[in-house]
């Protein structure tokens, strides 16, 4: 009998993981055409039954109209949003007629240690078999699935929601399945990416080819599954994995939060490129999870600047760049060079926020700008709810609060950006005499002059205008924003 699990074992488990599936996926094309078929016969009901009281809904007299119209439409949504998770749940099973699973485990559990070590199969979805209910396959995001990551044979635990569970690894094993098929298995202590490696691993390699391939996988998954930690920063040398980890961990904490409400929705990659968001366009959806909002800087900041500057375009970057390097031959390198070192650098920072905080205070005492850092624990405490803007308060704003709030609309972030550079008994007092920055204040001066969509915005004064625009008035576009992740972050500076 091959109870240790040996090749007829594995054949005939993945026979039986596909069968399930098999089942479920036929069952889910049946229920979506039922689905559908239901969808267009309660449209049909629904506009036969309301027909007759879609004018002057929202007048008094016809209120109850609309409570009628709204539970007349009520079976409608439920059944397009169960047609909806069955689309998603045919897209999860389609795979895993393809590949079910990459890994297993064999653990015993501490609390029951006569027992035999329970056979735990790890793949990009689960699986459950719902005549018997066993689970025939665990997600990768699952607690115990940690366990093949994080450990070696040897003792291991992992953190469910009960609390800690002890235990030993007996076994670890990686599979390559292609098209229903098991091409091949091998026992590793860490999983291995690299299919050149798997395969060698699948031939009896030796001891010490193992110890050469078995090396940063657990580092790796650490920080994937790091939940202790609100910042993270993932450091390596180029082709190292951090981008692998940092998508890896997206769909872990999709996985992990989804019963507090956190979807795709709620989370933001900053790319440095376009071909990068299309790489992330792949990614995600073979991780098990739908693909979330991806955006260059620049984009962002169009986004921001919309309703400030909507005829002017926001320069490019490497144009600024271009600017400052005499090579280019550019009229006012040396002027662009000093603007972008000091725009650059902690000094304008630390400056746009002293201008910030001596703006005239509101009638309700508190500052009429607070600047980003202000607005953080708000955000963080509610983060379906948009920032507010940073002039409220809770006394009746008076005359000049009410002058306060005008000038804290959108268009007057250009304004205070202008008077910042105006400012110069502010400089004066903070960053000394000096003919450099007096230069670069200049210089900026001229650059905000007559913009339009003849005249673009240099890439480092919309950095500046966005921050100020968001210092006034937060950023409504973004506020469902719950968790970022910023690829290639060392080329990012103090206003990003």
């Amino acid at each position: 009998m091959d109870r240790d699990g040996g090749l007829e074992y594995e054949k005939t488990y993945l026979a039986r993981v596909l069968a399930e599936a098999r089942r479920q996926y036929e069952e889910a094309l049946r229920r979506r055409e039922d689905d559908a078929a239901a969808i267009l016969e309660l449209k049909r009901e629904f506009r036969e039954e309301t027909s007759h009281a879609v004018y002057g809904l929202y007048s008094a007299p016809n209120f109850h109209d609309l409570v009628n119209l709204s539970q007349a439409a009520q079976p409608v949504m439920e059944k397009i949003a169960s047609f909806e998770s069955g689309e998603h749940k045919i897209l999860r099973l389609e795979k895993m007629l393809s590949a079910p699973y990459f890994a297993r485990i064999d653990f015993c559990f501490a609390e029951t240690p006569g027992d035999e070590a329970e056979k735990i199969y790890i793949g990009r979805a689960s699986l459950r078999e719902e005549r018997s209910f066993d689970i025939l396959v665990y997600d990768w995001r699952s607690p115990v699935a940690g366990v093949y990551y994080r450990f070696g044979v040897g003792p291991a635990f992992y953190d469910a929601p009960a609390g800690r569970v002890n235990g030993e690894v007996v076994l670890k094993r990686q599979y390559e399945i292609k098209n229903g098929v098991l091409e091949y298995f091998f026992d590793a202590d860490v999983q291995v990416y690299d299919d050149y490696f798997r395969r060698l691993l699948s031939r009896n390699a030796t001891s010490r080819m193992r110890a050469i391939i078995e090396t940063i996988q657990r580092d790796q998954d650490i920080a994937i599954r790091d939940g202790e930690n609100d910042l993270l920063m993932i450091q390596g040398a180029a082709g190292s994995g951090k981008t692998s980890v940092a998508l890896h961990r997206v769909a872990w904490l999709l996985y992990r939060d989804a019963a507090d409400g956190l979807t795709a929705r709620h989370i933001l990659v900053l790319a440095p490129s376009g071909i990068f968001e299309d790489y992330i366009a792949g990614v995600l959806p073979e991780l098990g999870e739908a693909n979330v909002f991806t955006a260059v800087f620049e984009e962002l900041l169009e986004e921001i600047l919309r309703e400030t500057l909507p005829q002017t375009p926001v320069r490019r970057r490497h144009l600024s760049l271009e600017e400052s390097m005499p090579v280019f031959g550019a009229v006012n390198a040396a002027r662009a060079r000093r603007s972008l070192e000091l725009k650059n650098s902690p000094l304008w920072v630390d400056l746009l926020k002293e201008f910030l905080r001596r703006q005239p205070e509101d009638d309700s005492g508190g500052e009429r700008y607070r600047g980003l850092e202000h607005g953080v624990d708000e955000k963080l405490n509610d983060p379906d709810r948009p920032p507010q803007p940073a002039h409220y308060g809770d006394k009746k704003e008076g005359r000049r609060g009410k002058a306060a709030r005008q000038n804290a609309r959108p268009a007057g972030a250009l304004a205070l950006y202008q008077s910042f550079v105006r400012d110069r008994e502010l400089w004066r007092q903070k960053a000394g005499a000096g003919d450099d920055w007096a230069d670069v204040l200049d210089f900026t001066a001229e650059a905000l002059t007559g913009l339009g969509a003849k005249k673009g915005l240099r890439y480092e004064d919309a950095l500046t205008l966005a921050y100020l625009q968001v210092s006034v008035s937060g950023c409504a576009e973004f506020y469902h924003i719950r968790q970022v992740v910023i690829d290639e972050a060392q080329d990012y500076g103090r206003l990003h």
